[in-house]
């Protein structure tokens, strides 16, 4: 039920792009070394948005391998789509990563953050 909130107040945010700071409940990854793992999360860069990795906390035992964009209905401009993280666990710890949905001109509050705890193991 909560990812149903989660994803309720993601979408809100991302139609209405209001500004305002919204904190989803905190994911938890758990991965071994070397293994990699994906974040998805809604986006609509025709907004002028797009996700952005803020900051890493923690151990450093997380590192970004790749990121793409997914339209979500071809041939229909401005729909949105999923921007996909995908990271990889270096070493063991724990770490935190932020992301934040912003444009990248803009110096106001993201329109959301995104905190994500992973433990590699």
């Amino acid at each position: 039920m909560t990812n149903f909130f989660c994803l309720a107040a993601l979408i809100a945010a991302l139609t209405s792009q209001n500004g305002n700071d919204s904190k989803c409940s905190t994911p938890s990854y758990v991965v071994k070394e070397n293994e990699t793992f994906k974040v998805e999360l809604l986006s609509n860069p025709s907004t002028g948005y797009a996700w952005y990795i803020a900051k890493k906390g923690g151990s450093t035992g997380v590192d970004s391998v790749g990121h793409s964009y997914h339209v979500a209905y071809v041939g229909m401009p401005s729909t949105g789509g999923k921007e996909t993280f995908e990271f990889k666990g270096v070493s063991k710890g724990i770490s935190t990563l932020t992301l934040y949905y912003t444009r990248p001109w803009e110096k106001d509050k993201p329109a959301q953050v995104r905190e994500i705890v992973v433990e590699v193991k």
